[in-house]
C-alpha cells in the first residue's frame, strides 16, 4: 500500500540512515561553514527541517522557519532522532534529541567561535559531534574522550567511528 503524505513541499527526501521509519528534507543543502559567511555578509534567510514518516504519512517541522537559522542532517542512534541547529544571531549550535509528536529535546550548545563548522556532524554510537580540522585532523566536541579531544584523520576516518562499552573511540 502507498502512504500519501499530508503535506507536499516538493523536496528531494532522504532516508536517515540507521531505521527505515523516517526520512528528511531541508529547504536547502548549504554547508553550516558556508552559512557562517554567509550570515557575516549581511544575513541568511534561514532553513527549514522536515521529518518524513514513512508509516504514518505525517510530515513534522521541529522548529518554523527563523532568519539566520540552519540545520545539519539528521541521524538516527539509539532510538532516537539527532540534528544540529546553527543559530548565527545567537552565536550557538544545538544539539537536538527528537522523535515527532514525543520529544524534541535540547542535549547540547556550543559556542560558535569554539567549534570548527568545517565538516560538522553527528556520528557513532553513542553519539559524538564531530568536525574534521583542516583536512588533517578530526575534533570531537560531544561525548569527548578529552576536551576538544583532536586525532590525526591518516588513522582515524570518521565515520569508521566503533565504540565500546567504555565509549572509547576505537579504529
Amino acid at each position: 500500500m502507498i502512504n500519501r503524505f499530508n503535506q507536499i513541499e516538493g523536496r528531494c527526501i532522504e532516508k536517515i540512515y540507521g531505521q527505515d521509519r523516517y526520512g528528511y528534507s531541508r529547504s536547502d543543502f548549504v554547508d553550516l561553514y558556508d552559512l557562517l559567511e554567509l550570515c557575516q555578509r549581511g544575513g541568511y534567510q534561514g532553513s527549514e527541517l522536515l521529518i518524513y514518516d514513512f508509516c504514518t504519512g505525517s510530515v513534522e517541522k521541529p522548529f518554523e522557519k527563523k532568519r539566520n537559522v540552519a540545520y545539519g542532517n539528521p541521524v538516527f542512534i539509539e532510538g532516537f532522532l539527532y540534528f544540529l541547529q546553527e543559530d548565527f544571531d545567537h552565536k550557538k549550535i544545538y544539539l537536538y534529541k527528537y522523535l515527532p509528536k514525543e520529544i524534541l529535546e535540547k542535549v547540547a550548545e556550543f559556542d560558535i567561535d569554539e567549534v570548527n563548522l568545517y565538516n560538522l556532524e553527528i556520528v557513532g554510537t553513542p553519539l559524538y559531534v564531530i568536525s574534521q580540522e583542516a583536512g588533517e585532523t578530526v575534533r570531537c566536541y560531544y561525548k569527548k574522550i578529552k576536551p576538544k579531544s583532536d586525532y590525526p584523520l591518516k588513522t582515524l576516518y570518521p565515520r569508521a567511528f566503533q565504540t565500546g562499552q567504555n565509549h572509547l573511540i576505537y579504529y
